[in-house]
């Protein structure tokens, strides 16, 4: 057994070769949204319950766009590039939807970029990102749309990342909810806080900002689906691009409390309890202690397998603690110390992962799974 009660053989009951995809679940069933189409497959069985085709869309995506979709009670909400859709998580049934025009105005002279973020889910809706060029510059703007479909609010943001580098590298990052706030990262070096309530703007840090060569490597080394800022209680994780290290930020007011030194961060995650973290530094996962009292402290290092070491890996949280790590054709499991407890491979190549509920998700290239253990 690993991952505390999790087994470590996993199963492939479903695979598709269309790689730019992101998905929700339940305990059974998955809710998979494609460029074009969301689906609706049982776990359990791997047959498909429904599908939407969504209508043709104004706008392609941005390069490297991977757009998840998020679950409220039996409604599946998602972000499509130039609207947002509720839809039955049942039957795929439309039941409202907002237009990016809402939120951004119209488009009243040509913009080279109109994009959304990811929904964010919070009480009563959700909190998403939207951008729009003006000139040589991206300013966003966060929406709250409740669950009827009614847009409550629109901030403007302010300036986000330049447009050559958003739109080499994917849609704007979604923002992460917090209590009685909704947190983003503008791919600048800073960190918003905005209330939930009306959108008001909380307080903002300027984080170290990027060099030309971190934003190269970051966008070479770093998945499109890749995160940039993580949420414990009442702490903030954030790595902006090109960043020397993690910061440890006060989710209540912004300060910054603690860095945590990185070689270089390709892939990093927070426990399922948020009391420690781990990187990936070239062919090595690291592990830091962060719990809430404590400075962080260096915990231990484990050199990934030969010869999967030469691949690109990503790692994700165990639900029950541990750590899965993919690298080449493997799944590799960890244990919360850091001892390697099982090697699976899966028969495909897996740069990205993930979670779902009783699930993994992975995806390289064009090869798309949902692996089951």
């Amino acid at each position: 057994e690993a991952g505390g009660g999790e087994s470590d053989r996993f199963e492939a009951p479903w695979q598709f070769a269309q790689g730019r995809v992101g998905a929700v679940s339940d305990d059974s069933r998955v809710w998979i949204q494609f460029p074009g189409e969301i689906r609706a497959i049982d776990l359990a069985s791997a047959e498909e319950i429904w599908r939407r085709v969504l209508p043709q869309q104004h706008r392609n995506p941005l390069p490297r766009t991977i757009l998840r979709p998020v679950r409220r009670g039996s409604m599946i909400i998602a972000s499509l590039t130039d609207r947002i859709e509720a839809l039955d998580g049942s039957t795929g049934q439309q039941l409202w939807q907002v237009d990016l025009d809402a939120i951004l105005g119209p488009e009243e002279t040509p913009q080279a970029i109109r994009a959304l973020s990811s929904p964010c889910k919070v009480p009563g809706g959700i909190v998403v990102v939207a951008v729009a060029s003006e000139g040589d510059r991206v300013e966003a703007f966060a929406s709250h749309i409740d669950e009827r479909g009614r847009v409550l609010w629109v901030r403007h943001l302010g300036e986000t990342t330049g447009s050559t580098w958003l739109a080499l590298r994917s849609s704007p990052a979604t923002p992460v909810a917090g209590t009685g706030r909704i947190h983003w990262s503008s791919g600048r070096g800073t960190v918003i806080s905005l209330r939930t309530s009306d959108g008001a703007v909380e307080w903002m840090q300027d984080l170290n900002s990027p060099s030309s060569f971190g934003l190269r490597n970051h966008l070479m080394q770093n998945p499109a689906s890749g995160q940039l800022l993580r949420r414990s209680g009442f702490r903030l994780f954030a790595l902006p691009p090109g960043a020397p290290g993690i910061s440890i930020l006060d989710a209540r007011n912004g300060q910054i409390l603690e860095t945590i030194p990185t070689r270089s961060a390709r892939r990093w995650c927070l426990s399922s309890t948020g009391d420690s973290l781990v990187v990936i530094e070239g062919s090595e996962l690291v592990c830091w202690s962060c719990g809430s009292d404590d400075s962080p402290r260096f915990l231990w290092r484990s050199a990934l397998p030969a010869p999967l070491s030469g691949e690109i890996a990503d790692v994700i949280a165990a639900a029950g603690g541990g750590w899965w790590v993919s690298s080449g054709d493997a799944i590799i499991s960890y244990s919360p110390e850091g001892v390697l407890q099982s090697v699976q491979g899966i028969g495909a190549s897996s740069r990205e992962m993930q979670p779902l509920d009783g699930a993994i998700l992975t995806r390289s290239g064009v090869d798309v799974r949902i692996l089951v253990p």
